[in-house]
């Protein structure tokens, strides 16, 4: 993450950080994001290249043949 720096003074801002923080990539966990608590009690994304996971395919009606 990049640093914030005040316009005014110059000074580095403190960075903004998120309640869940995962433990491999240090990234906030976001809302919709699909992750799990580990073995060692630790926060991890599913995948941390993906993290709000594959989206499921829209799914389509089965049509009954008549007859």
């Amino acid at each position: 993450m990049s640093q914030k720096v005040c316009p005014a003074c110059g000074q580095t801002l403190p960075q903004v950080r998120g309640k869940r923080i995962c433990y491999d990539c240090s990234t906030p966990i976001r809302r919709h994001d699909k992750w799990h608590i580990g073995s060692d009690g630790k926060l991890h994304h599913n995948d941390c290249g993906n993290p709000q996971g594959t989206p499921e395919p829209a799914r389509t009606m089965e049509l009954i043949p008549e007859g």
